[in-house]
């Protein structure tokens, strides 16, 4: 079982990792407060052939395209919690029917109809693109019970549930500082939001269900608390390697991923944190050229996922 571990604390078996950075690279920076930019960004810099394009995330994959949603819908059901708790039992398999049959054989729902209606709700979000794939079986084993299995699980709803990137964005975030949120609100940016809808309480509170379940929020009666938060080099590793894929990117673009922000991330621990995947052999290079920093990523979700596991070499 993998142990919790994240930036300033020591990593359990590759403890002297994040200390022991390369000296051949300007790695001063890696811990220094990175500025953040006000400016919200949704695409990455990549290179293709020897030239940088700017590229949508949603050209970056194909596959998160053909999956896309027409827009931010209401949902009245979290299931986050569920997910999380049987994500780990569920045998590696190749299809999404497999899958929902399993949950169907195993969710603790007395009615069929609802077991077979929340399977399908489970499978859809923990496999956005419509696709199964191997990695989160076997990083959902090695951190089961843990924040990294609750962050990256999140990630993968908000992927499929835009409206929790959207409540993230625009109504947490902004009240970060008083670190809370009252109930009320939610209800009030989702009647805003939707007009035409007639009931809010539902989704209401299937968004404070979810971001609890996540371990990014405590609630009560009234209000949602929550404050930023430490990040974890395991579930960095995944969402990193699920957002970008193999190429070369301006650092200040991978800083400004939308998912490490919805995740609720202290931002000036971003850039540090990617010279400790580096310092695991996660990530093959970061350079500083010209004051320019760059990172280059060359692994697939797969091999971090074994190199995470142990079963191949870090």
């Amino acid at each position: 079982m993998g142990k919790n571990y994240s930036v300033g604390q020591n990593l359990s078996p590759l403890q002297n990792i994040i200390k022991d950075f390369r000296t051949s690279e300007n790695t001063e920076q890696a811990i220094k407060p990175v500025k953040v930019s006000s400016k919200e960004t949704y695409g990455s810099l990549f290179v293709e052939e020897g030239t940088i394009t700017f590229m949508n995330k949603t050209q970056i994959n194909p596959e998160e395209k053909k999956s896309d949603r027409n827009g931010a819908h209401m949902f009245s059901k979290s299931l986050l919690r569920e997910a999380i708790e049987i994500l780990p039992r569920i045998p590696h398999t190749r299809t999404m029917e497999e899958v929902r049959i399993f949950l169907n054989n195993n969710l603790h729902y007395n009615s069929e109809k609802s077991r077979m209606r929340y399977a399908n709700y489970i499978t859809r979000r923990l496999f956005p693109t419509g696709q199964v794939d191997m990695p989160i079986f076997s990083f959902s084993k090695k951190y089961a019970g843990m924040q990294e299995l609750r962050d990256v699980c999140f990630y993968r709803f908000c992927k499929a549930e835009p409206l929790m990137r959207d409540i993230i964005t625009n109504l947490l975030i902004p009240e970060y500082r008083t670190g809370s949120v009252t109930r009320s609100a939610i209800r009030a940016f989702l009647q805003d939001k939707y007009p035409s809808k007639k009931s809010y309480g539902d989704c209401a509170q299937a968004i404070v269900e979810t971001l609890v379940a996540a371990g990014i929020a405590k609630a009560d009666r009234t209000k949602v608390y929550y404050a930023y938060r430490d990040i974890l080099l395991p579930s960095l590793a995944f969402i990193l390697h699920s957002e970008f894929r193999a190429g070369m990117y301006y650092m200040n673009e991978v800083e400004d991923c939308a998912a490490f922000k919805c995740l609720l991330w202290r931002q000036n621990q971003v850039k540090e944190s990617l010279y400790a995947l580096r310092n695991m052999n996660l990530i093959p290079k970061i350079s500083e050229i010209d004051n320019i920093s760059q990172i280059t990523i060359s692994l697939n979700l797969d091999q971090v996922v074994e190199k995470l596991e142990g079963r191949s070499p870090l």
